[in-house]
């Protein structure tokens, strides 16, 4: 398990490390000065990774979590 910052977080997937994602989402919006989920490179490869399978949805008070393996 690996938690850390957009960098580590995009380099992890740059490498094909990565074998399970955890993402907490959450309807608030944090405008133009929030720091990217992935270092600038596009949400959709957190949200939807390429040959992952979602595994586990479940709402947590407002926020929704996505767990997602490899297939």
């Amino acid at each position: 398990m690996v938690e850390g910052g957009p960098h580590l977080a995009a380099s992890l997937l740059d490498a094909d490390l990565v074998d399970e994602v955890a993402v907490l989402e959450s309807p608030r919006v944090l405008g133009p000065e929030a720091v990217s989920a992935l270092a600038g490179r596009p949400l959709h490869r957190l949200l939807e990774p390429v040959g992952f399978a979602i595994v586990e949805r479940a709402a947590l008070g407002p926020d929704h979590l996505r767990r997602m393996r490899r297939r």
